[in-house]
């Protein structure tokens, strides 16, 4: 019998797991170890290394995270979130990147949100302008930006451009969700040799999608791959997941199969970027780039609480 999609991977006993890579942890770990681990004991063994290693490293943020309710209270302030969509996010609002599920929980708090109106399927440089003028119009004195996936990209080179305006002083945090801030290998495999240039161009084309997109995403990107630098007093959280084989989505399976070569992924970004960009993590274990999990729904409620008792 033909069986339809599935994940394509065996359960593995995750206690077992979390205490024999919990071995291979170090007071510092850097990529070329995470990708020795990976080829040496398995995708399995570094994804929960890193996990583990993130933990320990933002311990004290994740613990606050935790210690606030799953209920609502009435915000202690006037605050704003502005809400930076994902690709496809007009055509595709069901993966969740349209930001719908955080922007009807932070309204349960009191919280007055704004969805930014994006290209869906246009560049990073044309929507960043779009951020920008968003951004420079606002007139709320507390304001938090949350993104997701490449609006994180969009958000990134937004802040660095407007980087010691005094308009952006309002702006009190940014939380990433998935957020694509040093791109993804998955945008190089396609700019390999002019065939693949070509061929991925003319599918853009028929997509409907900015063909600057693939460049601007890439992890080869040179300005992606400078240090992120954005005014101090911007807050900036990410929010990440952390599969095993096992917990990534069928339609994820073989771009997180593609990845498995470079170390931990989501199946869109490499996990190992969060030890190289500023700001506190916030890691979620057993789910990909999706965030699929009953627990999302508790995460934003925790997060909605940590931004009502920031000032």
């Amino acid at each position: 019998m033909k069986r339809g999609a599935v994940r394509d991977s065996y359960l593995v006993d995750e206690i077992e797991l979390f205490e024999k890579s919990s071995r291979l942890l170090n007071k510092n770990i850097s990529q070329k170890e995470l990708q020795d681990i990976t080829l040496l004991y398995g995708i399995s063994y570094s994804t929960s290394v890193l996990y583990q290693y993130i933990n320990n490293q933002h311990k004290e943020f994740i613990s606050k995270i935790n210690s606030y309710p799953k209920a609502i209270t009435r915000p202690k302030r006037a605050t704003k979130i502005i809400l930076i969509p994902g690709m496809f996010y007009k055509e595709h609002g069901d993966i969740g990147g349209d930001g719908s599920l955080v922007r009807s929980i932070a309204e349960k708090f009191g919280f007055e949100t704004e969805l930014v109106d994006l290209y869906s399927r246009g560049s990073v440089s044309d929507n960043k302008k779009i951020i920008i003028q968003k951004l420079l119009a606002n007139q709320h004195k507390n304001v938090w930006l949350v993104s997701l996936s490449k609006g994180s990209t969009e958000v990134r080179v937004a802040l660095e451009e407007l980087r010691g305006n005094n308009l952006t002083n309002n702006i009190k945090g940014w939380i990433s969700i998935v957020g694509l801030t040093k791109g993804t290998p998955h945008a190089d495999k396609k700019l390999r040799n002019r065939i693949t240039k070509v061929v991925w161009y003319l599918t853009l084309k028929v997509l409907g999608v900015d063909h600057a997109v693939t460049e601007e995403i890439s992890s080869k990107n040179k300005f992606l791959q400078k240090n992120m630098l954005i005014d101090s007093h911007i807050e900036v959280i990410h929010i990440a997941g952390f599969p095993l084989p096992s917990h990534v989505e069928p339609l994820l399976v073989k771009r997180y199969k593609a990845l498995a070569e470079f170390g931990p992924n989501d199946g869109i970004i490499l996990l190992q970027d969060l030890l190289y960009i500023p700001g506190n993590v916030y890691p979620v274990w057993g789910v990909d780039h999706f965030l699929r999990t009953s627990n999302m729904s508790a995460i934003i409620y925790k997060m909605c609480h940590y931004i009502n008792n920031t000032k």
